[in-house]
């Protein structure tokens, strides 16, 4: 069995550290501070998709874009997890799952190396596969980089985990059986969408994963 997840929101909780980074941007442009939830809202497409709303958001000038993004990830890659948090269980979980034999793969649209910053710093690269927001031409809610991870953990029966309706839109589009993490940055009812569990408390995930291997 393949299982791949996707990062923020999924695995962490990681809108504090986003959300100081961002806030770094604007002070250092003289511009007032946006609260967590606004920032929150805007995770989910990747940091650059971040930053155009973000400068949206402030009524910036869409030509500081790139400036802004190299300063965004400068800042976030300096600091990525002062105040980010693994959610409760998903160590866990991931130690379960590589004890029943799964092969985990990640699937994110954060760059590859703040991803690989974070997962060092918070103890969690334990993925034989990482997909990044840069690693392939098009990033989530294209199926094609959670396919790309899926082929490189060797293809197969597989599920993938996320937590918001980009990753319920790759799924769907992949036809990729779907986990719903019901805690993480989901803007839209993610009703709407097919999965074949969802869980709030990742000590279910397992037993979701493999019902086979639970205890009787």
């Amino acid at each position: 069995m393949i299982v791949v997840f996707d990062l923020d929101g999924t695995l962490i909780d990681s809108a504090a550290d986003i959300h100081a980074a961002v806030n770094h941007v604007l002070t250092e442009n003289g511009l007032p501070p946006l609260p967590l939830t606004a920032v929150r809202s805007f995770i989910g497409e990747g940091t650059r998709v971040l930053m155009q709303r973000v400068i949206a958001a402030v009524g910036g000038d869409p030509a500081l874009l790139e400036q802004w993004h190299a300063s965004f990830l400068a800042e976030y890659e300096r600091n990525p997890a002062v105040r980010t948090t693994v959610f409760p269980g998903v160590r866990e979980a991931l130690g379960q799952l590589r004890g029943r034999g799964a092969r985990l793969g990640l699937c994110t649209n954060k760059p590859a190396r703040a991803t690989g910053l974070l997962l060092e710093a918070l103890d969690l690269a334990v993925f034989e596969q990482v997909t990044a927001g840069d690693t392939l031409a098009e990033r989530k809610p294209s199926p094609l980089p959670v396919l790309h991870t899926i082929d490189l953990l060797g293809g197969g029966e597989a599920v993938f985990i996320g937590d918001s309706e980009i990753d319920a839109r790759a799924a769907q589009a992949g036809e990729i059986p779907f986990g719903i993490f019901t805690g993480g940055y989901a803007r839209e009812d993610l009703d709407m969408f097919p999965s074949r569990f969802r869980f709030s408390d990742w000590s279910e995930l397992p037993a979701l994963v493999d019902p086979a291997a639970s205890p009787a």
